[in-house]
C-alpha cells in the first residue's frame, strides 16, 4: 500500500509540475506558454532578479518583520504564523529550487492576486510534501534515517519540471 502511495505521489509531482509551466517562467509578458517550457534565464541572472524583487518586498514590510505574516500580507494561506520577515526568504528559496522568478506565481506589486494557477499549484505541492513527510515516510520500514524527509529539491533540482527518469548514457 505504501509503495502505491509513494508511486502515486511521484506521478502527482510529475503531473503537477507540468501544470506549473502553463506560464513561461521569466517571461516578462506573463502570457501562457508551452506546458513543457523551462525557464531559460541563466541562474545568476535569475538570482539577481529574485533578489531585486524580494528586496523591494522587504522594503515594503520594513518595521513589520516580526509580525505574523497574516498581519502584513494579504491573502496569505500558508505560513500564516511565520514572522513576515522570514517569508521573502522562503519564497526566494522556492524560486531557486524551481529555477523560476517570483513572476512565475505572482503578479508583481499585487502579490495577493490569484491570477496565476501556479500559485495554487505551489500550495498544493507544499501540502503534498508535508503529507509525505508527516505520514507516508514514517510507514516505510527499514529506512536508514530516523526522520526521513523530502523537499521541493528532492524532485525539482532547480528545474520547473522534474525529470521522471535519469538521462540514459549514450552507447557507442
Amino acid at each position: 500500500m505504501v509503495r502505491w502511495i509513494v508511486a502515486a505521489a511521484a506521478t502527482l509531482i510529475t503531473v503537477g509540475a507540468a501544470g506549473f509551466a502553463s506560464h513561461g517562467p521569466g517571461d516578462p509578458s506573463g502570457e501562457p506558454g508551452s506546458a513543457l517550457r523551462q525557464d531559460t534565464t541563466k541562474h545568476e541572472e535569475a538570482v539577481a532578479v529574485i533578489e531585486h524583487e524580494l528586496g523591494e518586498l522587504r522594503g515594503r514590510i520594513a518595521g513589520r518583520e516580526k509580525q505574523p505574516a497574516t498581519e502584513v500580507f494579504k491573502n496569505i494561506q500558508l505560513f500564516k504564523t511565520m514572522e513576515a520577515g522570514r517569508l521573502p526568504g522562503v519564497m526566494g528559496s522556492w524560486s531557486n529550487v524551481l529555477g523560476v522568478t517570483c513572476k512565475h506565481c505572482h503578479v508583481m506589486d499585487q502579490w495577493e492576486k490569484e491570477d496565476r494557477p501556479e500559485k495554487q499549484i505551489a500550495r498544493d505541492m507544499a501540502q503534498m510534501v508535508n503529507e509525505i513527510n508527516s505520514h507516508l515516510l514514517k510507514n516505510i520500514k527499514n529506512l536508514d534515517s530516523t526522520e526521513p524527509r523530502i523537499g521541493c529539491w528532492t524532485c525539482h533540482r532547480g528545474k520547473l519540471i522534474p525529470e521522471f527518469f535519469p538521462p540514459r548514457e549514450k552507447k557507442n
